[in-house]
């Protein structure tokens, strides 16, 4: 299996957030509340699918209802799947998230100090 294959569930909701937020940003239209919403549902839905589909690749899967055990405790599974797959290498595997989580405020808040300063 390829890396994109393995990555691309958590990888484009990131790129696709990335481009809309910069977008709304460079454009000077503020992120209505229903958008940020739907972007952190988004990103939310892709981190739990990336998360049974890394179980699956890495065949420690521990039950049929994995995703859905996923979705109901996401905000703690999400700690306790990246300990409990990775041990203590889970700390790079969560610095990794929060940075990927990190990525489309920052490049929207460069692209548009880039354009106000070309301005």
């Amino acid at each position: 299996m390829g890396w994109f294959l393995r990555h691309g569930t958590l990888l484009l909701p990131v790129v696709a957030t990335t481009i809309l937020v910069t977008l709304y940003k460079i454009f000077g239209v503020p992120l209505s509340v229903a958008n940020d919403l739907l972007l952190g549902i988004c990103w939310s839905l892709a981190l739990m699918l990336w998360i049974e589909a890394d179980a699956r690749r890495r065949g420690i899967l521990p039950c049929h209802d994995f995703g859905f055990l996923i979705g109901v405790f996401f905000p703690v599974s999400v700690v306790w799947y990246a300990f409990w797959s990775r041990g203590l290498k889970g700390v790079f595997l969560l610095l990794t998230l929060i940075g990927l989580l990190i990525v489309p405020p920052t490049t929207a808040m460069l692209a548009w100090f880039l354009t106000q300063g070309l301005r």
